[in-house]
């Protein structure tokens, strides 16, 4: 039998950058296309994602935990659907959100799923609008692989 000479994506797996996708409010510069990946994620369920990113930060737990792995499926169109975490990239900034339907049909709520971390009387993650015309990246959360603490 012949050993193939190149390996699929469904055998091979997609990329993992080791990159700052926040899942709070930080300002970020670094551009995933001048990064390396730093390794390779495979497993069922993923074979139609287009690469992997950690967690950094609080604003999304519980769904994403702090140093979680995402994998990411790239929405081109910009078709979101209402209530779903995606990746979003928009100014200066990259980070996961919950976006949900605004009033204003040019834009979305980006949501936060921790709502239990206040400032003051204020919440620490509190809802934003974003322009969906300001979106240069969306990709959907396809799938979580979550550290395991032993």
């Amino acid at each position: 039998m012949a050993v193939p000479t190149r390996v699929s994506k469904a055998t091979d797996g997609i990329p993992m950058y080791e990159i700052s996708a926040t899942a709070s409010g930080l300002e970020v510069y670094n551009d995933i296309n001048d990064m390396q990946a730093v390794g390779r994620m495979n497993f069922p369920g993923i074979e139609d994602c287009d690469f992997a990113l950690p967690v950094w930060g609080h604003s999304m737990y519980p769904y994403l935990e702090n140093g979680c792995w995402v994998a990411l499926k790239i929405i081109h169109d910009k078709k979101i659907l209402p209530g779903e975490v995606y990746y979003i990239e928009w100014g200066d900034y990259r980070m996961y959100k919950r976006l949900l339907q605004s009033s204003n049909p040019e834009e979305v709520v980006a949501h936060s799923d921790n709502t239990t971390e206040m400032v003051g009387n204020q919440l620490k993650y509190a809802p934003f609008t974003i322009k969906i015309a300001d979106i240069k990246k969306l990709c959907l959360v396809k799938d979580i692989h979550k550290k395991h603490n032993h």
